[in-house]
């Protein structure tokens, strides 16, 4: 895999900044009543199905309401910021396993879902199951511990609400491309460290026949592109 260094801070749409965006709304989707009610009948489709989400295929469920919108979506994470808030879908109407069905379906019309851990789980609940945030190998998202910056081994990322906290609970998101221009501008002699192999601890998640670490670089630069670990 090719990985250059970037000689100079990177410009894109990617490079923003919280206190910019904090007053835009253009990165806001609201669910269209249209998209909505598709999004309604693939659920109770579903649910006459039987079948396990796993099992469920997109081609089963076209989306051509919301089909328009999800390729907004990518062009969006892909080729601008990066990233996406999307309003309106009303979680509180179905049950836990109809909401995860939909984000699902979603989902695998954005692309191919990929395990996040070692038991093979490609969508996995945040929520406290009292889990201690100490012990190793425990996933923070299980506690009430809270989590620093990071980012997941997938190209794309998502959330869903079901439910909204009492209190806590707040997402924070940051630009990568920005990080690496800051550390560009203010170290530059520290850059090419971001792109040599970096020891990442696999936190008691590695399967039988692994290492209990890896070695990935940070960032990798190919076709004037920031990508990060």
């Amino acid at each position: 895999m090719a990985n250059n260094i970037p000689d100079a801070p990177i410009s894109s749409r990617a490079a923003w900044l919280g206190v910019e965006e904090s007053t835009r709304s253009d990165w806001i989707c609201v669910l269209s009543d249209a998209e909505k009610a598709e999004l309604d009948s693939a659920i109770h489709a579903y649910r006459r199905s039987g079948k396990a989400l796993t099992d469920v295929t997109a081609s089963e469920y076209p989306l051509m309401a919301l089909g328009p919108a999800i390729a907004a979506w990518m062009r969006e994470l892909d080729d601008g910021r990066g990233f996406m808030l999307v309003r309106g879908f009303p979680a509180a109407d179905y049950s836990e396993s109809e909401a995860a069905f939909a984000y699902w379906l979603i989902g695998l019309h954005m692309g191919r879902p990929v395990p996040q851990n070692r038991k093979g789980e490609v969508l996995g609940h945040v929520r406290d199951d009292g889990a201690d945030p100490k012990q190793p190998g425990i996933r923070l998202y299980r506690t009430r511990a809270k989590l620093d910056f990071h980012t997941d081994g997938a190209d794309i990322i998502g959330l869903l609400c079901l439910k909204r906290a009492k209190r806590g609970g707040l997402s924070r998101i940051a630009s990568s491309v920005s990080v690496f221009n800051e550390v560009m501008r203010r170290r530059a002699d520290l850059v090419p460290l971001l792109f040599q192999g970096f020891f990442w601890d696999r936190e008691a998640d590695a399967g039988p026949n692994e290492t209990p670490y890896f070695s990935f670089p940070i960032c990798r630069y190919e076709n004037g592109r920031l990508g990060s670990l």
